[in-house]
């Protein structure tokens, strides 16, 4: 059977030495009926709630509304709102612990913008592997994952690519000593994955994402977690979560 997974995604916090955490974080769908829904859902809260955080007048509104980000204090009641529609979607959430980084890593672009991208593919691998244990997907299947993200990050040369190494880490064993992780193969009856990049002030899949990842980062930065604490904090707000190093 032909099925199309929905992944929005954004991030908060960046991947270098000024910042404690990087936490990448998300939505997915499991068919495009659920993700469209989401989707009108969120709209109809946002087309009720954004002009309070306008500072234009109506006379002057050039009907360039302001985004529903974490950054914005949003009023209890309407925080509660966008709240409640997410936490009945199956969140995930992907947090790197900056200072335990390889400085060999901190200490280069390139190499940073890899780490992030195997951290996005890892992610990828375990919502499939999760779907899969709760019988929303089989190896019969031929799946279609569509990735939504806020920025383009991935390098594109012959030998970087984000979708076609995503395709790789499904079908291969994967163990990596710089990332601490070890990931099975997975076995579909076909395997394709689109990556598109959207501007979360247009797209309220990703803008959802964006909330979602400054909310658990906001989280986790409160409580300066430990790694124990972080598992327990993202097992108790997330479907799936994988931290790294």
């Amino acid at each position: 059977m032909k099925k199309d997974i929905f992944i929005s995604m954004d991030a908060s916090g960046k991947l270098n030495d000024s910042e404690k955490l990087c936490v990448m974080s998300g939505i997915v769908f499991i068919n495009k009926e659920s993700h469209d829904r989401f989707v009108n859902s969120y709209h109809l809260i946002n087309e009720r709630i954004k002009c309070d955080y306008c500072p234009q007048g109506k006379d002057s509104c050039d009907a360039r509304c302001p985004e529903m980000k974490s950054s914005l204090p949003l009023e209890e009641k309407h925080h509660r709102q966008l709240e409640n529609l997410i936490r009945n979607e199956y969140i995930y959430a992907v947090v790197i612990n900056n200072k335990e980084v390889n400085p060999k890593i901190m200490n280069d672009d390139e190499a940073r913008r890899q780490y992030l991208d195997y951290a996005e593919k890892s992610m990828v691998k375990l919502i499939l592997s999760n779907l899969m244990g709760l019988h929303m997907i089989d190896n019969e299947d031929e799946i279609t994952v569509h990735l939504f993200a806020d920025q383009q990050r991935s390098l594109k040369n012959g030998y970087y690519d984000l979708t076609s190494n995503i395709t790789d880490l499904i079908s291969d064993r994967i163990f990596s000593l710089e990332y601490k992780q070890t990931f099975s193969p997975l076995f579909f009856k076909k395997f394709n994955c689109v990556y598109k990049y959207r501007d979360q002030e247009h797209f309220f899949d990703v803008q959802a994402a964006a909330l979602t990842a400054g909310a658990i980062r906001h989280e986790l930065m409160k409580e300066d977690a430990s790694r124990d604490a972080q598992a327990k904090l993202l097992q108790r707000e997330t479907c799936a979560h994988i931290i790294f190093p």
